[in-house]
């Protein structure tokens, strides 16, 4: 578990960068706008094969996987950064400790 102390050297770090928690809300929303609009398209495709709207559907499913897929990358590099951050500030509060015994 992240220490307080840490978080807030986490956040100064990243700037006005969103966590990966924050990615992680964007993905999953637009995620669910994405499952919505499939769903829509396949009741659509189902109602009227020759649906004029079907073509428009697939242009916006396709751009909203394409904006699905960037946010689960900037949420991936997120994560990795904040996990690097962690792994730094721990070892850096053990060579502390260290060097306090000696």
């Amino acid at each position: 578990m992240a220490s307080q102390e840490d978080n807030s050297v986490i956040d100064e770090f990243l700037g006005d960068t969103p966590r990966a928690s924050q990615w992680r809300a964007l993905r999953q929303s637009l995620g669910e706008r994405l499952g919505g609009l499939r769903q829509a398209r396949a009741s659509e495709a189902q109602t009227d094969p020759n649906s004029e709207a079907l073509p428009q559907m697939d242009k916006e499913i396709a751009a909203l996987e394409r904006q699905v897929a960037a946010l689960q990358t900037e949420e991936v590099v997120a994560e990795f950064v904040e996990n690097s951050l962690h792994v730094t500030l721990a070892r850096s509060a053990l060579d502390a400790q260290g060097d306090v015994g000696e």
